[in-house]
């Protein structure tokens, strides 16, 4: 059975091997479908083998990130794995004060 891989918010990283399937709200390549990723995405339930999405979840409006959350998980495999990548913000905040304290 073939395996299909979501890329959600592909933008311009989006993979053009024949299990992908990119997704982004604004596409300008062939290879990134246009979807709103904050509604239903377009898959049964159980469907999905993997799904990657980096630098998005930190974009969508905090009282909906649940929903994205659980939209993903629907559609997920039973045992498969998704991949959020999202940014240190530890390590950015840290920066931050750091150069706001040499400015002194």
């Amino acid at each position: 059975m073939k395996k299909i891989y979501l890329n959600l918010a592909a933008g311009s990283s989006y993979n053009s091997s024949l299990e992908w399937i990119n997704y982004d709200f604004i596409s300008s390549n062939k290879n990134v479908k246009k979807i709103n990723l904050l509604k239903k995405l377009p898959h049964n339930d159980d469907s999905i083998d993997f799904i990657y999405c980096s630098h998005f979840i930190e974009h969508i409006p905090i009282s909906q990130i649940s929903s994205f959350l659980k939209e993903c998980y629907r559609i997920l495999k039973k045992g498969a794995h998704a991949r959020f990548i999202l940014p240190d913000y530890e390590k950015l905040s840290r920066e931050y004060i750091n150069l706001l304290s040499n400015k002194k």
